[in-house]
């Protein structure tokens, strides 16, 4: 029975069926993430992957990881943002996406609509996105316990709010609870007393100013939309003598370790971003047996009362605190050395191969099960390049900006990648990176240049170094190193071809003077110092002033031109050839055996007769060339021997004299 072609969406649900029914294939789900500022969010990934593997889940991970919410230059960003467009969409069967920090919402907007139109399973992590699924934290309703906390237990009125910026979703949500729960208890409040930036301590430092320079006095409570910015305005008011809850009370959000061992500790909102992966994952788990779940649902939340507020909080262990702070002090001491030394060591590599492999070499601590670096080829363009091919665009014109390219090979391989090195990249990323077990996970990191994209770092089982947030700056290092190399190695080339355009004839492409004054001149003292014997040619075009004459500077041209290729075809490949005059010629090579002057005049003549007869030159075409043998000894200098073949030059030119003066009177009667 012959099989009918079906098209590849149909194939795609055959797949899915095959799945769901026999087991035969690993379900993938894509994971998209930005740092926040430089740090990955390694909550969600080790969410998902426990989850996966605690469930028995037949899944794996594919991590699409950028770092484009901490530099200030959106190019930059948005090349960073580059990474998510490897992840062809209709080859998964779920997305699970966190876009909160991303800074560039086009870039969002597309990934949005890839997602949609690839009509699998989507969960956003804490921003409510239509069309997706929501999984994460009730941001309004904890927020509203915070504040009615303050309010009906402590009796507070007057409140001032320091959030992150109102496109934040999580953070937009904790202030309008905040707001809405004044209006509906008719307490009163302005805009004014809300100052907006983001979640870093430093943003909440610049809001505390603002907000004291435009009141007067201080509200019974400042709530902050994280416990950054929490600690941020203990900090500041401390520094004008008040204190913290005695003068005015503080709370945040997220409760991290430093909101319960910071003096006072703070009140917050107990927020387990694993959870919130957990919860993501359940629900895609749901969604692949066929169930109907909630569109959006939320991980349990707390109110953790303490002394920021004026409670007292549970007790804590200061010991196991200062214990768990020594050891990580420990660790990161001994990290912040092998990054140095690895650094040290990278700074010395001169090519981008041995920047990988040092770097993967030299920092114990990069303990992931494989490492590949895949590279767009056009970093190359410049290496090992003598400067005397046609000159390259000033601009790096051949690499993406938007996309990857088509000339992508694997630079470098190891561990579970080993024997990837040298092949093309597919577009396909799971014809070369296809996990096979169960909670397995690889991790895409983007490699760029700038705005410009060059290629993609991919490490296996590399969940372990998100979690001690070491792999930003590794990666960071090594891109770094390589745009060195690169742009240094285009600076060289630029200078050589620079250099060569002083040195060339722009007629014939030949040495001008300058230029056999220099590589002639480190030829003849390399044959000095080496007891090389150097053949000196001379040569000069017959009859140039007639042929300009008679048949115009164009054909002149072409004879100067002709005689360029002539040497070019009888000379050694290594040999230095320049037109020092209008139409003299010299060339100087290193001889090793015996030579033969009339042969060499042979070749240069019959080159010469083809060009002309190819050219259909209506005028006698021919040249005459001087020969000197030297052994150099320093005694004589390359002028001089120069000279002595423009003498022998001479003679032979007196010796053709008659002949192309009498082929010219012939050629003047046939015209007339």
């Amino acid at each position: 029975m012959m099989f009918e072609k079906i098209s590849e969406k149909s194939y795609n649900k055959l797949i899915v069926t095959l799945y769901t029914f026999g087991g035969l294939l690993m379900r993938k789900v894509a994971l998209i993430t930005d740092n926040w500022k430089q740090f990955m969010i390694s909550a969600w990934p080790y969410g998902i992957v426990d989850r996966m593997r605690r469930k028995g889940a037949e899944g794996t991970l594919y991590i699409f990881n950028s770092a484009g919410c901490w530099s200030l230059d959106e190019s930059y960003n948005r090349a960073e943002y580059n990474i998510m467009r490897l992840a062809d969409f209709t080859k998964f069967d779920a997305v699970i996406a966190d876009f909160n920090n991303f800074s560039v919402q086009d870039e969002v907007d597309e990934i949005i609509d890839r997602i949609k139109k690839a009509g699998i399973p989507a969960v956003s992590l804490g921003k409510e996105i239509d069309g997706f699924y929501y999984a994460g934290v009730d941001n309004y309703a904890a927020m509203w316990q915070v504040i009615e906390h303050l309010n009906e237990h402590h009796g507070m009125k007057r409140f001032w709010g320091i959030f992150a910026d109102p496109s934040n979703f999580e953070s937009a949500e904790r202030e309008r609870a905040v707001k809405d729960y004044l209006d509906s208890h008719y307490l009163s409040y302005s805009e004014n007393d809300f100052a907006h930036g983001d979640f870093a301590y430093q943003s909440g430092v610049v809001c505390y100013k603002k907000l004291r320079l435009t009141h007067e006095g201080f509200p019974d409570a400042f709530i902050c939309a994280n416990d950054n910015l929490a600690i941020s305005v203990c900090e500041e008011a401390a520094k004008e003598g008040k204190k913290v809850p005695r003068d005015f009370a503080v709370t945040g959000f997220d409760n991290f370790d430093k909101a319960s061992f910071y003096t006072p500790r703070i009140t917050t909102v107990e927020n387990a971003r694993e959870d919130i992966a957990y919860l993501a994952m359940d629900m895609i788990l749901a969604l692949w047996r066929g169930e109907k779940i909630e569109r959006k649902q939320y991980i349990k939340t707390e109110l953790v009362s303490q002394e920021s507020c004026g409670c007292h909080g549970d007790p804590f262990d200061m010991n196991q605190y200062l214990r768990k702070q020594i050891l990580s002090g420990v660790d990161t001491d001994r990290y912040e050395e092998e990054l140095m030394n690895m650094e040290s060591e990278v700074m010395q590599c001169n090519d981008a191969k041995s920047v990988v492999a040092v770097a993967r070499a030299s920092l114990p601590s990069f303990r992931v099960e494989g490492l590949c670096v895949v590279i767009d080829d056009h970093v190359f363009d410049y290496h090992d390049d003598d400067g005397r091919g046609e000159m390259a665009a000033p601009e790096l014109m051949e690499f993406n900006i938007k996309g990857y390219s088509s000339n992508m090979h694997v630079l470098y391989a190891d561990g579970c990648f080993r024997g990837m090195e040298g092949e093309k990249a597919e577009e396909d990323i799971f014809k070369k990176y296809l996990l096979e077990k169960q909670g397995e996970d690889v991790l895409f990191m983007p490699l760029h240049f700038g705005k410009y994209t060059v290629g993609y770092y991919v490490t296996k089982s590399a969940i372990p170094m998100m979690l001690s947030q070491r792999f930003f700056e590794i990666m960071r290092i090594i891109s770094r190193r390589l745009e060195e190399l690169f742009r240094s190695e285009k600076l060289n080339y630029v200078n050589v071809r620079l250099e060569n355009l002083y040195k060339r004839d722009t007629l014939t492409g030949l040495f001008n003077r300058r230029g056999i004054k220099i590589d002639g001149e480190a030829l003849y003292r390399r044959a000095i110092e080496n007891k090389d014997t150097v053949l000196i040619t001379f040569t000069d075009l017959d009859r140039l002033k007639y042929i300009n004459d008679k048949f115009g500077h164009d054909y002149g041209d072409l004879a100067l031109k002709g005689v360029a290729e002539s040497l070019k075809s009888a000379l050694n490949s290594d040999a230095i050839i320049a037109r020092t005059g209008g139409d003299e010629f010299v060339g100087i090579e290193k001889i090793s055996g015996p030579v033969d002057f009339d042969s060499i005049r042979e070749r240069i003549e019959d080159k010469m007769i083809d060009i002309g007869s190819h050219g259909n030159f209506a005028f006698p075409y021919s040249a005459s060339t001087g020969f000197v043998l030297a052994k150099p000894d320093g005694s004589k200098s390359l002028d001089e021997f120069i000279n002595d073949a423009d003498e022998k030059m001479y003679i032979e030119k007196q010796k053709n004299h008659r002949k192309t003066d009498y082929l010219t009177e012939m050629q003047d009667d046939e015209d007339e």
